[in-house]
C-alpha cells in the first residue's frame, strides 16, 4: 500500500506553518507548505464602506464584508505563461477557501471591518485551495480577526477496481493527494472544518456515483487528517494577535436617530470639526449608528470621546473637566459638555465663602477665561440655588457633610493639598494657608499635610485629591 511519492495511503505530506512572514506594513500574513504545495496568504482590513457591492438582479446578496481571491500564478508550476484576470479555476478556488472560512468570521457588530484575503499559491502539487484555507485563516489570526475557531482542510482521493458492469469491486481512499493522484484517480474530496465540525466542501468525482459508504469513510479519513493540519497551525499560532498597528482603527456607538442632526451640525460644522481636531472619519447610519475610524488609536480616542460628549447629559456628583467660557460679575460660566454651560456663582469663589480667588475686580475672583478648572455637577438645590437657566445645574464641587468646595483646581496654579483639623480639606497655594468655612459650621484651621493627621483626619473616608 505504498502510493508514488512513497507515501501511506493515509499519511500526510510534511507540513510547514508560519505567521508574520512579510514586513509588519501587511495586516495580516501566514504561509503554509504541505509538501511542494505552498500558498501566502496576506490579510487587509478596512472600514466597512469598502466592502465590495455588486449588481445582483437575480436577488442574491448585493454585498460582502469578507472577501478571499485566489491567485494562481505560472510559476507555481514551474511555467512562464503571462498572468492576466483569474480564470474560472481561480475564482472557483477562491469561492471554496472564501465560504469555508465564512462561518467563523465575526459578525459585524463584533468587529466592524471589511476583510480581505489574497492567496498567493508559490508551489503547487494539489489542492492548493485547501493550503488557501489554512493559510488564511492564519492570516487572519495574525491581523488580529477574533475568528470563533480556527478552520483547515484537506483533501481525500480515491482509487476505484471496476469489472465490465462498472461496479466497483474494490478501492482505497487516499489522504492528502497530490497532482498524478488527481488526475489519474477517481475522486478529489475536499473537506474544512474546524475542531467542532465541517465549514465546507467540494467533491469532484469523475465515476457516475459512489457508495455512501465510501464517502463515510472520505469523511473520516479527512476529520483525522484535518485534525493533525490544526495541530500544526496551532503550533504558530493559536490566537488572535495584536492588531498591526498600521491597521485602521474603528469603534462603533450609538446615538439617538432624531438626534443625527445635531452631530452633524449646520452644513456639517460639528462632525467636520470632530473630524479636523482627531483626524477621524465618521460614518453615520440612519439608525442612530456611528461608526469612527482613524489610522492611530489616540484620534479614534478622542473622536469618540467628542462624539459621546455631545450626546451626555449633565449628572448630578459626576465631575467634569471644562473651560471658563465667561465671567460676569456674579460668577463664571464652564463649558461642562459641548454646548452646555454651567454657572460657578461668585459666592463660591469669594474669600471665606469657598475658596479664596486671586483675581481682581470683575475676573470672578481667581478665574479667567480659557482656564481649564475641574467641578462636580451639584443641582438646583445646593449652594444658594444659583442654577444656569438654560441646563437647569449648578456647578459646586461637594463633599458631603462637610464642606463645598467649588473651585476644585486651575490647571497650571501651585494648588497643594493639605488636611483640615475637622476632617475636611483645603488646599494651600505658595505655602500659604487658606481657610475654608466647613459644611457643618465654625471655624477650620489649616494643619500641616503629613501621614498622621492624614490617618487622624480621614479616617474610614477616601481622601479626594484634586490638587
Amino acid at each position: 500500500d505504498k502510493r508514488a511519492d512513497g507515501r501511506a495511503l493515509k499519511q500526510l505530506r510534511p507540513l510547514t506553518a508560519e505567521v508574520n512572514v512579510l514586513p509588519p506594513v501587511v495586516h495580516g500574513s501566514a504561509m503554509f507548505a504541505r509538501g511542494e504545495t505552498m500558498s501566502l496568504c496576506l490579510a487587509t482590513l478596512a472600514p466597512m464602506e469598502e466592502r465590495q457591492y455588486m449588481d445582483n438582479y437575480t436577488g442574491s446578496v448585493n454585498e460582502k464584508r469578507f472577501i478571499l481571491h485566489y491567485n494562481f500564478p505560472p510559476f507555481s508550476v514551474g511555467d512562464t505563461g503571462r498572468f492576466g484576470g483569474q480564470n474560472r479555476r481561480e475564482i472557483g478556488h477562491g469561492a471554496l477557501a472564501e465560504r469555508s472560512i465564512a462561518p467563523v468570521v465575526p459578525g459585524e457588530q463584533e468587529f466592524p471591518y471589511a476583510i480581505r484575503v489574497s492567496s498567493e499559491i508559490m508551489e503547487s502539487n494539489g489542492s492548493t485551495s485547501m493550503a488557501s484555507v489554512c493559510a488564511g485563516t492564519m492570516s487572519l489570526l495574525a491581523a488580529g480577526v477574533p475568528l470563533k475557531r480556527p478552520v483547515a482542510g484537506i483533501s481525500v482521493g480515491l482509487v476505484t477496481e471496476q469489472n465490465d458492469q462498472h461496479e466497483i469491486t474494490s478501492y482505497k481512499t487516499l489522504l492528502d493527494i497530490i497532482g498524478s493522484e488527481d488526475f489519474y484517480g477517481d475522486m478529489d474530496f475536499k473537506l474544512c472544518g474546524t475542531s467542532e465540525g465541517v465549514t465546507g466542501y467540494q467533491l469532484d468525482l469523475k465515476l457516475p456515483g459512489i457508495p455512501l459508504s465510501i464517502l463515510e469513510e472520505a469523511i473520516h479519513v479527512a476529520k483525522t487528517g484535518r485534525t493533525d493540519v490544526l495541530k500544526v497551525m496551532n503550533e504558530a499560532i493559536a490566537a488572535p494577535a495584536q492588531m498591526s498597528p498600521n491597521a485602521p482603527r474603528i469603534e462603533t456607538t450609538k446615538i439617538p436617530a432624531d438626534r443625527i442632526g445635531e452631530l452633524i451640525g449646520p452644513g456639517g460644522k460639528n462632525i467636520k470639526a470632530i473630524q479636523a481636531e482627531s483626524g477621524a472619519d465618521i460614518n453615520i447610519e440612519e439608525d442612530g449608528t456611528v461608526h469612527i475610524y482613524a489610522a492611530k488609536q489616540e484620534g479614534l480616542d478622542r473622536a469618540l470621546e467628542l462624539v459621546t460628549r455631545m450626546f451626555k447629559t449633565i449628572e448630578i456628583g459626576e465631575l467634569y473637566t471644562g473651560k471658563i467660557v465667561s465671567t460676569t460679575t456674579f460668577g463664571a460660566f464652564m463649558e461642562v459638555l459641548p454646548g452646555k454651560d454651567g454657572l460657578i456663582h461668585i459666592s463660591e469663589l469669594a474669600e471665606g465663602r469657598a475658596c479664596v480667588g486671586h483675581g481682581g475686580e470683575g475676573d470672578s475672583d481667581g478665574v479667567h477665561e480659557g482656564d481649564s478648572v475641574h467641578h462636580h455637577a451639584c443641582g438646583p438645590e445646593c449652594g444658594e440655588g444659583h442654577v444656569d437657566e438654560e441646563e437647569g445645574q449648578h456647578l459646586e464641587y461637594r463633599i458631603p457633610g462637610e464642606f463645598f468646595l467649588s473651585h476644585g483646581h486651575v490647571e497650571n496654579r501651585p494648588w497643594v493639598h493639605v488636611e483640615l483639623q475637622n476632617g475636611g480639606e483645603a488646599f494651600e497655594e505658595k505655602n500659604e494657608a487658606h481657610y475654608l468655612q466647613p459644611a457643618g459650621g465654625g471655624a477650620a484651621a489649616a494643619s500641616g499635610y503629613d501621614d498622621e493627621e492624614k490617618d487622624k483626619f480621614s479616617k474610614g473616608r477616601p481622601l479626594v485629591e484634586v490638587g
